[in-house]
C-alpha cells in the first residue's frame, strides 16, 4: 500500500514465531482467533489452515499485512494469501478497503493484472487470496540488479500500460504505481498488483481518503495532483507514476531524493529531475524524451490516455521514433541536453545526436529526436 501522509506513522508488526523445522512461519494475532484451524498432517507437522487455504511459508511482510504462500485446497493449487494486520482490521474504514482491493481485483480479469480469488474473515483473520506469482517485484529486481538494463526496463512499462488502459476502461484509477507494485513472473511477463489505493473515476472519497490534506499515494512517484490532494483526477495520475517508475527502473534511483514524503512531495510540484540520459548514455534518448512527457507537471501536458501512451510505446518499439512532438513545457524531468540547442534556447540543430533506438527496433539508426521535434516546426508542443 503507499504511504498516507497525515495517516499513523507508528509500524504495525505482526510477532512470528518458528512452528516447525520447516520454516512455517505463522502470525501471532491479538487476540488469537479462538478455535479450529489447526491441523496435523501425515507427517506430524502442524497445519495452519485460514478459510480452505493452507499456509506454506511466509513471502513478505508490511505496515498493512502480512503475504504467505499458501494452497487452496479446493482446487489444490498454490495462492499468495494477504492477511490484514489486527491492529488495522479492528478498524472497519481500513478493513472494507482492504476486502475492497480483493473484489476489484477479482473483477478485473487481464493478462498484465494479478486477479483475485477470494477474501473474507475467518475467526478474525481478515484475508485477500489472490494470483500467486513465481517471480520478483520490480522493487526486488532493483535491489539485486541496482538497475535495468533498458530494453527490460521498456518492456516492462510496455506491459504495465497495456494493463491501465484496461484498467481505466474500467473506470479505476490505480494511484500507485510503483516498482513494488510491478510483479514479473517466470515467463517474464510484467503484472500490475495492489488496488488497495483505485479509485473510480467520479467516486466520492473515502472517509480515510479525505481528511484535509491528505495525499494518497508514494511520494517517490506521486503525481502533483495527487501531492495536492486534489479531488478531481483520472487516469493521466497514473501516466505520470508510471513515467517516474520507468526513471527508477532505467536509473536504480527515483527522480527525487533526500528529505522526508513532504519534501519528496514538494519536489514533484516545483522542481525538475535530470534526464536519465544524461545519467547513463547507454539509456536511448528516445526513451528520456518519453518520460519528459510522462511525466508533465500538468495533467493536460501528458499523454491524454493509456491508450496514447501505448501508441507511443509501441511506435519506439517498431520504428525507434516518437508519434508525439518533442514536450518543452513544465515537467518532472528535464529533457536529454543532447537535445538542447548550442545556443541554449531549447532548439535541436540540424546535427543533432540522433535518439538511439531500443535494440530490438528494426532500424536503430533511423531513431531519432529530432526528427520528431521537427515535426511541428518548431519542437514546441
Amino acid at each position: 500500500m503507499g504511504v498516507r501522509v497525515g495517516a499513523c506513522r507508528r509500524p504495525f508488526r505482526i510477532k512470528c514465531e518458528r512452528m516447525h523445522p520447516g520454516g512455517l512461519i505463522r502470525p501471532l494475532f491479538h487476540p488469537d482467533p479462538s478455535g479450529g484451524g489447526d491441523e496435523s498432517s501425515s507427517s506430524g507437522r502442524k497445519r495452519v489452515i485460514i478459510a480452505g487455504f493452507e499456509l506454506k511459508k511466509k513471502l513478505g511482510e508490511g505496515a498493512v499485512g502480512v503475504v504467505f504462500l499458501a494452497k487452496q485446497l479446493s482446487m489444490e493449487r498454490l495462492v499468495a494469501l494477504k492477511i490484514l494486520q489486527p491492529e488495522l482490521a479492528r478498524d472497519p474504514s481500513i478493513q472494507e478497503r482492504f476486502l475492497s482491493e480483493a473484489r476489484l481485483s477479482a473483477r478485473l480479469n487481464h493478462l498484465h493484472i494479478i486477479n483475485g480469488i477470494d477474501c473474507g474473515i475467518d475467526r478474525g483473520y481478515t484475508y485477500f487470496a489472490m494470483e500467486y506469482v513465481d517471480g520478483p517485484t520490480g522493487q526486488q529486481m532493483l535491489r539485486d540488479q541496482q538497475k535495468l538494463p533498458p530494453q527490460q526496463a521498456f518492456d516492462m512499462i510496455r506491459e504495465i500500460a497495456d494493463a491501465l488502459i484496461y484498467a481505466h476502461g474500467q473506470g479505476l484509477v490505480h494511484r500507485d504505481i510503483k516498482p513494488d507494485n510491478i510483479m514479473i513472473t517466470s515467463g517474464k511477463v510484467a503484472k500490475l498488483c495492489d488496488l488497495g489505493l483505485a479509485k473510480k473515476v467520479g467516486e466520492t472519497e473515502s472517509k480515510a481518503d479525505s481528511r484535509a490534506g491528505m495525499a494518497v499515494g508514494t511520494p517517490h512517484y506521486i503525481s502533483p495532483e495527487q501531492a495536492r490532494a486534489d479531488r478531481n483526477f483520472d487516469g493521466r495520475t497514473d501516466i505520470y507514476s508510471l513515467g517516474a517508475t520507468f526513471y527508477h527502473l532505467l536509473t536504480g534511483h527515483t527522480p527525487f531524493q533526500g528529505g522526508g514524503a513532504m519534501v519528496i512531495m514538494a519536489k514533484h510540484l516545483t522542481e525538475t529531475a535530470p534526464s536519465p540520459c544524461d545519467e547513463d548514455p547507454g539509456i536511448p534518448i528516445v526513451y528520456g524524451v518519453l518520460i519528459t512527457r510522462m511525466m508533465a507537471k500538468a495533467p493536460e501536458d501528458r499523454y491524454a490516455s493509456a491508450e496514447e501512451l501505448k501508441k507511443e510505446l509501441d511506435a519506439i518499439k517498431d520504428t525507434g521514433r516518437p508519434l508525439a512532438p518533442v514536450f518543452r513545457g513544465g515537467t518532472s524531468c528535464a529533457l536529454p541536453k543532447k537535445l538542447l540547442g548550442a545556443r541554449g534556447g531549447g532548439q535541436t540543430t540540424g546535427s543533432q545526436t540522433p535518439c538511439a533506438a531500443p535494440p530490438a527496433s528494426p532500424d536503430p539508426s533511423a531513431a531519432s529526436a529530432s526528427a520528431a521535434a521537427g515535426r511541428d516546426g518548431s519542437g514546441k508542443k
